[in-house]
């Protein structure tokens, strides 16, 4: 297991580009070191490792996801998310301590929503976890934590990631947030809510209706554009 990682963090190293590191470090701030790999350079990553990672013991594939996201690497830790969610074996397996750990070290956005659609959301959709552990990270005060339990709704709605809808528990957090004008709040909301859009448009103007008197301009404009247009912006 060090030997796969050690080989797979010397790949990416390999592919490193300083010019790509310092954009993402600027777009997506974060005390995680940047190596600047693209998406596509992950993705293809994690087809190449997933046979040598499926050739694990159950701990040791644990062990390995925990050491990529330790790592303190963006790129590592997005590869733990990506191979996780590719494990649907291992994933169904997963449960309140692996979820705090994974979670345990997230400072930006982007590994936020990866993690709360491909991890969090996933799991709270097929009942791996409760309600109840969503709405513990909905009221913390680690914003990270908070903008998860917004963006795990995302999980519910999506039709490309499996989601079927759920109205119900979506407006149910979004309702938590209608005072919390927290920037990645208020962006999170406004995503949430363009999402269930797309399957209860109605429901989602009867709730920008209900808390119009609240909601942050931004949450108002974006939603509203969404369902009058189609479109964000």
């Amino acid at each position: 297991m060090e030997k796969l990682f050690a080989d797979i963090m010397q790949v990416m190293e390999s592919l490193s580009n300083e010019k790509r590191a310092v954009f993402a470090s600027g777009y997506t701030p974060s005390a995680l070191k940047f190596l600047g790999l693209t998406t596509p350079q992950l993705k293809m990553l994690q087809k190449e490792v997933n046979p040598l990672f499926k050739g694990l013991s159950y701990t040791n594939q644990w062990s390995f996801i925990f050491r990529l996201s330790d790592s303190a690497v963006y790129e590592a830790y997005m590869l733990a998310l990506l191979l996780l969610s590719a494990n649907k074996d291992l994933l169904h397996q997963v449960g309140e301590s692996e979820l705090n750990r994974l979670s345990a070290n997230i400072d930006n956005w982007a590994a936020t929503d990866t993690y709360a659609v491909f991890i969090l959301g996933y799991a709270w959709r097929v009942q791996i976890i409760s309600k109840e552990y969503i709405l513990q990270r909905a009221v913390s005060e680690n914003v990270w934590q908070r903008r998860s339990a917004i963006v795990a709704t995302v999980a519910l709605n999506l039709k490309s990631r499996g989601g079927t809808g759920d109205w119900h528990q979506t407006l149910e957090i979004c309702s938590l947030y209608v005072t919390d004008y927290q920037l990645m709040i208020v962006k999170a909301v406004s995503w949430a809510l363009r999402e269930l859009s797309k399957r209860e448009a109605l429901l989602v103007r009867q709730f920008v209706e209900q808390y119009k008197d609240v909601l942050h301009a931004r949450i108002m404009r974006e939603v509203m554009h969404k369902l009058n247009f189609g479109t964000k912006n």
